[in-house]
């Protein structure tokens, strides 16, 4: 079954809003309720109230609107059915809240039915469509939704049943009254009363009936869907939703023995679940809801339709691995054991669900899967007339009931025991004896006579109430735990490779470099030697050139006769002496290169090239090439680390708006405490007694409300004295810190340049320091000389009778407040107490005290002590003479 993604944006909701009668209608206002995360083949919805609520599930085709929904999913199913010898039933179940189940199907213009019903019309292959429309009540029975008078009249409506045919794997709905469409107004008449019908804590079956012409010779077919809702009502019996969870937990893991609950809607979605049928589960998600609305989708009911989609999508492991084929029960099972089929071994489940990335894909997939061994060629047709389909006939189809085993009426759920279906036939164990016909239809009813019932051993069950449900989230926990575990394996595994790669090819450019520049090089070498045999060529064709030209002068002189006035210059010295021969005159330059030789020259020097330059474009193109494919893998390491820092990124700012969260709720916390406290004082002071009232309480009351008062300053006090504490402790830490800070620094300051200025400024702290020392000193001694002459004086005796004394302002004491008690200082509290035993502080006041070093001084530990005044209660004021 291909499971669909549909999500609703503010635009649509605020579309669907909006009432046509409206002049002016207000804009609706929003409320997100969670969060929807989609990436390419996977979807994770989060909780806005906490962010640890989530669910996460995978999906093949994500659609955000009606019209791509059709074109995507509906229509490729569709055309399934359409097609001949391609499929028998096609199944499409909107799963999510009533508004988004009714606007998907039954929207006049885009609603999926109504393009259903004219695509199938205009198909030229098709003679006859007709719908009908069925609503699950409570009691796992069906109502018919389209019944008119003449057809409740005629007597021949009957309870509507899920008909199943086990050998072809189909199923159909039955005994239900067929609308044929033959024109738009009968369409939009159905469309109409199956609005008016629509029910929103109710599942509904639309079912329509596609008729071929007669000379095709093709069985009818069917496209049903369904409109499977969020909070159902059932009572006495399982819920649907459950019912499927456990039916795609059960085929996920192979079960030897499928299960299914009592609930007919999963009879239509069991060749599907099976994959027997081609089928679409469309999970409709809105994060966004109208306040004005009727409802919104919380998060609970999205994680419910998150969770039956991930529950499908993961029981596609065991279908399109191998066709699932349940064993048949022991009732139906042969006789003679020769010929019993052994069951094969259940596969191991693979790593993951391979995903389907489009709707033709999945419905390929689907139909690849092989029926089982006794099926027939066609499908089996539907019960109804092609002709007219106005209304609908139960005419009788004959004694041949028993003879078609294969076609099993749905069992009904009751409230005293539960009946279900083993591997799709049926629980209650009927003898083929026992079976009777139900009104003449070739279905073959399950619930047969007790009395008939073949004794046969007790069959373990597979449900076992919660286990079931436990077993299948450990399986599922345990293969997405193989799964993720081999992902990140081999992602590690393919991320060393991808390393080792890079550096194999920064080497290989390295290399290849390296290899360039040394044939650059020898390349450069070569041209530099044949330049110079070239050069060496020219001085030999030159010297030749010479030698001939002076082999050819003597020859061209002796041919050429003198000029006349070289004769008569020569002429007086002729008879002296015989004239020596001229010194050889030096060579003449040679003669510049031909055209040929150029040509020659230019001809070598291109085949030097050539030859050397071949050997560079192919590494000047391998390099580029490995340069390339580093650029590559740096492009995907960049990437990687990309998504890494924005992975966190999120986290971190999630935290920070949990913290965010976290501190108004805090920040509220106190707020309506303060708020309670005000209105709790309001409340006081406005029930508060009349004056004559006040004067006449008594002394508890008064001190009672004395002791509140002094509670409440004592709590604020402690509070108070709390936020300093922590204040000052804070001032610590970041003082040690700067202290730390400030010794490291210092420390460093003096291992760099240790210089004799800061250790004469040591020097002179530590002189300064003991000077002071030395003055304390001096003035503790002279403080232990006075009070040891004050001890030693004897005490004046006071004159108790003298009025004096008590207006006199002490000399001795520090002034203290009125509220305060008054602290006496060393020196009275050594008067007073003058017997022997109270010398003690006298004598340890006189003791020398242990002198710091400078050292320890400047290693001392901050310590602070806050001394807090005992508050005194109240006493209340005596009334003043007149």
């Amino acid at each position: 079954m291909l499971v669909c993604l549909r999500e609703f944006d503010t635009s649509e909701l605020g579309r669907r809003q909006r009432h046509p009668a409206a002049a002016a209608p207000p804009p609706p206002h929003f409320e997100r309720y969670y969060t929807l995360h989609t990436s390419e083949m996977s979807a994770t919805i989060v909780d806005v109230v906490d962010c640890r609520a989530r669910k996460t599930f995978s999906y093949d085709v994500l659609t955000r609107s009606t019209g791509q929904l059709y074109d995507e999913v509906v229509e490729p199913l569709l055309m399934t059915v359409l097609t001949p010898n391609r499929a028998a039933q096609a199944v499409v179940v909107i799963d999510g809240q009533s508004g988004h189940r009714r606007c998907t199907l039954l929207d006049p213009v885009d609603g999926v039915l109504t393009r259903v019903a004219r695509a199938a019309s205009a198909n030229a292959a098709v003679a006859a469509v007709s719908v009908s429309a069925v609503t699950l009540e409570d009691s796992n029975t069906l109502s018919d939704v389209m019944p008119d008078h003449a057809f409740a009249a005629a007597g021949a409506a009957g309870e509507p049943t899920v008909l199943e045919d086990t050998q072809e794997q189909f199923a159909s709905v039955e005994d239900a009254h067929y609308v044929q469409l033959d024109s738009e107004a009968t369409w939009e008449a159905a469309r109409h009363r199956m609005s008016a019908a629509f029910a929103d804590l109710h599942h509904q079956v639309i079912s329509f009936i596609f008729s071929f012409h007669e000379s095709t010779g093709l069985p009818n077919t069917t496209m049903q869907f369904i409109s499977f809702a969020v909070n159902e009502v059932a009572r006495g019996m399982k819920s649907s939703r459950h019912a499927v969870s456990s039916a795609a937990a059960l085929v996920e893991c192979r079960s030897p023995t499928l299960t299914f609950t009592a609930t007919k809607l999963l009879y239509l979605l069991k060749p599907t679940l099976l994959g027997h049928q081609p089928g679409a589960w469309v999970a409709c998600f809105s994060p966004v809801s109208v306040v004005e609305a009727a409802e919104q989708e919380t998060f609970q009911e999205a994680f419910a339709v998150a969770q039956t989609a991930a529950r499908l999508y993961s029981s596609r492991v065991a279908v399109l691995s191998a066709s699932v084929q349940p064993a048949p029960p022991p009732h139906l099972a042969p006789t003679t054991a020769d010929t019993a089929a052994p069951v094969a071994p259940v596969a191991a489940p693979p790593s993951a669900p391979p995903a389907l990335h489009t709707t033709a894909a999945a419905v390929a997939a689907t139909a690849a899967v092989p029926p089982s061994a006794d099926s027939g060629g066609g499908a089996s047709e539907p019960p109804l007339p092609t002709a007219s389909r106005g209304v609908a006939t139960s005419a009788p189809r004959g004694d041949g009931a028993a003879l078609q085993p294969h076609l099993v009426d749905t069992p009904a759920a009751t409230q005293d025991r539960t009946v279900g279906s083993a591997s799709g036939i049926g629980s209650s164990a009927t003898s083929p004896e026992a079976v009777r016909p139900r009104r003449g239809s070739c279905a073959v009813q399950t619930e047969g006579d007790d009395s008939a019932v073949v004794a046969e051993p007790p069959r373990e069950s597979i449900q076992r109430g919660a286990s079931e449900e436990r077993t299948a989230a450990r399986y599922e926990l345990v293969t997405y735990r193989t799964v993720m575990e081999r992902a990140l394996a081999k992602l590690r595994a393919e991320l060393h490779e991808r390393v080792g790669e890079l550096r194999n090819t920064r080497e290989d450019v390295r290399r290849e470099r390296r290899r360039a520049s040394e044939l650059g090089a020898e390349l450069d070498e070569m041209r530099a030697a044949y330049d110079t045999a070239v050069q060496e060529n020219e001085l030999l064709r030159r010297e030749d050139r010479v030698r001939r030209s002076a082999r050819e002068a003597p020859s061209a002189a002796a041919a050429v006769p003198l000029a006349p006035s070289s004769a008569s210059s020569q002429a007086p010295s002729a008879p002296s002496a015989p004239r020596p021969p001229p010194p050889p005159s030096p060579p003449p330059p040679p003669p510049p290169p031909t055209a040929h030789e150029q040509q020659h020259l230019q001809h070598g020097r291109d085949v030097a090239v050539a030859r050397g330059g071949g050997d560079v474009a192919l590494l000047e193109a391998r390099v580029a090439e490995l340069t390339d494919l580093v650029s590559f893998h740096q492009r995907e390491i960049e990437a990687h680390v990309a998504t890494e820092s924005t992975y966190r990124e999120r986290i971190l700012d999630l935290e920070s708006a949990l913290r965010a969260k976290e501190r108004e709720a805090i920040a509220d916390k106190a707020a309506v405490a303060e708020a309670r406290r005000a209105a709790d004082s309001a409340r006081a002071a406005a029930e508060a007694p009349s004056a004559s009232a006040r004067a006449s309480r008594t002394s508890s009351a008064v001190a009672r409300d004395d002791l509140r008062s002094v509670e409440e300053r004592a709590t604020e006090v402690e509070y108070r004295l709390r936020d300093t504490l922590d204040a000052l402790e804070r001032e610590r830490t970041r003082r040690r810190q700067l202290e730390h800070l400030l010794e490291r620094r210092e420390s460093e300051e003096v291992v760099r340049d240790a210089a004799p200025a800061v250790e004469d400024s040591a020097r002179r702290l530590q002189h300064a320091y003991e000077t002071q020392l030395q003055q304390l000193r001096e003035e503790m001694i002279g403080f232990r000389a006075e009070l040891e002459q004050h001890v030693s004086r004897p005490p004046a005796p006071q004159n108790l009778g003298d009025a004096s004394g008590y207006g006199a302002t002490p000399l001795h004491g520090r002034p203290t407040s009125s509220h305060l008690s008054p602290i006496p200082h060393a020196s009275s509290s050594s008067v007073l107490h003058t017997r022997d035993d109270t010398s003690a502080p006298a004598q340890s006041a006189l003791r020398p005290r242990r002198t710091q070093s400078f050292d320890e001084f400047m290693e001392e530990e901050p310590r602070y002590e806050l001394h807090c005044a005992p508050l005194l209660p109240r006493r209340p004021r005596r009334p003043s003479a007149m």
